[in-house]
């Protein structure tokens, strides 16, 4: 329930306040009014317990009149002590960009496939963001924004989790995927914005070069962490994610092993943390409970009270 729901709902309960009030108001004034003829000649003397009896006898419907209305203000929510908390956060803004070509399938020296490798890797990494926002982008041949920028890295990683070939037309769109990770990092305030690419080809797909998306990058001042997975004997000339990597200020490298998947991702780390906003706490303490627990008490009093003391006999 959002704010607005929660405050509509919480005067809906309050208004009823005025409504039980009015209903008591009818009861005490025309509902309690009760005349015992008595002949005027006779004198009838009544026990003094029978008299306090019959005299207090409102007092158990009292309080169950008392317990309704506490049972409102329980359902109404009540809460006390709402603090809200500035945190500046110091991080990054990272978008992985990951090549989901048909290509990622093929089997590395351990056994898994690129693509399951990458996942094990990319998961690791992810342990050690908290405080950095982190984005997804995809590619074949076209791009896909996977999930935007966020600190939610438990949400990050289901979705990296999840990931497979063949959800777009295959191929290897390097200047296309860059520059959708670039349309991530437009409104960004981060001073350090990074994409880290991750890729086992050459570009042979898409209407933007990578040496175009890396000059547009460096415009934007994003530098681009670029990855050339190559386990074994799959290998393809890495020089131009060198150069996308260097134009932009950033670094290129070659991975042939899992273990050098491992570190080109840590290298991310350790770059210069900057401010990127903050984020606030709102700290809200809930009292429903003892209203509840109260309601329910005067309920209890008043029903015993009703079958004990006051009980009514014909």
């Amino acid at each position: 329930m959002n704010l607005a729901d929660n405050y509509f709902s919480t005067v809906a309960w309050l208004g009823l306040i005025p409504v039980l009030v009015l209903f008591g108001f009818v009861r005490w004034r025309w509902g309690l009014s009760i005349a015992i003829p008595v002949s005027s000649i006779s004198i009838v003397e009544v026990p003094e317990t029978q008299t306090r009896r019959v005299r207090y006898r409102w007092l158990a419907e009292f309080i169950l009149w008392l317990s309704t209305l506490v049972g409102i203000i329980a359902l109404a929510g009540p809460q006390y002590g709402i603090a809200s908390n500035s945190t500046e956060l110091e991080g990054l803004d990272i978008v992985l960009t990951i090549d989901l070509s048909s290509s990622m399938n093929l089997k590395n020296m351990s056994g898994d496939s690129k693509l399951v490798t990458a996942q094990e890797v990319i998961s690791e990494f992810l342990d050690g963001q908290e405080g950095n926002r982190i984005g997804v982008v995809v590619f074949q041949s076209s791009a896909l924004i996977l999930s935007p920028l966020t600190y939610d890295i438990d949400a990050v990683e289901s979705q990296i989790d999840r990931l497979e070939t063949g959800w777009l037309k295959d191929g290897t769109a390097i200047g296309l995927g860059i520059s959708e990770a670039l349309v991530l990092l437009e409104n960004s305030s981060a001073k350090s914005k990074v994409i880290v690419l991750l890729t086992d080809g050459e570009n042979n797909a898409g209407i933007i070069s990578p040496l175009e998306a890396a000059e547009l990058s460096k415009a934007l001042d994003t530098r681009i962490y670029a990855i050339a997975f190559t386990p074994g004997d799959q290998f393809f000339d890495s020089g131009v994610l060198q150069r996308i990597a260097e134009v932009t200020g950033g670094k290129g490298f070659d991975a042939y092993t899992r273990e050098d998947l491992l570190t080109a991702y840590s290298t991310v780390a350790d770059l210069e943390r900057s401010n990127i906003g903050v984020r606030d706490y709102v700290v809200i303490n809930h009292y429903q409970t003892p209203f509840i627990l109260i309601a329910t008490a005067l309920l209890f009093i008043s029903f015993m009270l009703s079958v004990t003391y006051f009980k009514r006999f014909p």
